[in-house]
């Protein structure tokens, strides 16, 4: 019997595991997805930055750290307000111009901002004018970038685009707080206002390359 088994090949067989396909990165292959993902890099980054910047420069001006924290709620308070309107605001207009004029709203205020504080004219009052703009527009931007996702990736990329987006929000909350003290160490308070609005003025650019490449866009839909 044992010799029957062994000349036909009968018995147990190895057991093949076929393991699926893992693509990390593969809405980045997607050129409309790539610039919105740079974006949001540099956005959520840039969040961060900003936080630590004010909340350094508040103290410094006012050695309080009840002013710090009194910014800080500033700031959340219109996010919480302003945050549900970006959404609606989404809905209603074009996208990727009203990020465009938010990316251009937010490098103006940050280089008045960095103006004030070079020049030694900042006042406490001036980063609770800042907190209350900055907060408003990020508040804004957040939602109006994660809508434009499924305009840029077809629907079985859909997933790995959002867990793309959510590792960037991850990372951003350890490297831009870092990055954040090394510019102030590097350049202090004042360049650093102005780093954060030239970086939202590149940011404008990728805005304007979603803008030109809405043709894309539908025809990938099509």
């Amino acid at each position: 019997m044992a010799n029957r088994l062994h000349r036909t090949g009968a018995g147990p067989q190895p057991t093949r595991i076929h393991l699926p396909h893992i693509h990390t990165f593969s809405a980045l292959k997607y050129t409309n997805f790539r610039y919105l993902w740079l974006g949001g890099f540099f956005s959520s980054a840039g969040d961060w930055v900003q936080q630590l910047t004010l909340g350094w420069y508040i103290y410094e001006l006012s050695g309080s750290a009840v002013m710090v924290g009194a910014l800080t709620a500033c700031r959340g308070l219109m996010t919480i307000v302003v945050g549900p309107m970006g959404g609606v605001l989404s809905d209603r207009m074009d996208r990727r111009n009203l990020m465009r004029w938010n990316h251009i709203f937010i490098a103006t205020v940050a280089a008045a901002m960095a103006a004030l504080v070079l020049s030694g004219s900042a006042l406490p009052w001036h980063l609770f004018v800042f907190a209350a703009l900055t907060g408003a527009a990020f508040a804004l931007n957040n939602p109006l970038r994660q809508s434009l996702i499924g305009n840029t990736v077809p629907r079985e990329s859909l997933g790995n685009a959002i867990g793309l987006f959510v590792t960037v929000n991850h990372l951003n909350r350890s490297l831009g707080p870092a990055l954040g003290g090394i510019l102030i160490a590097l350049l202090g308070p004042g360049p650093n206002f102005l780093v954060q609005a030239i970086t939202y003025r590149g940011l404008t650019t990728t805005s304007s390359l979603l803008l030109g490449l809405k043709v894309v866009i539908l025809v990938m839909f099509q």
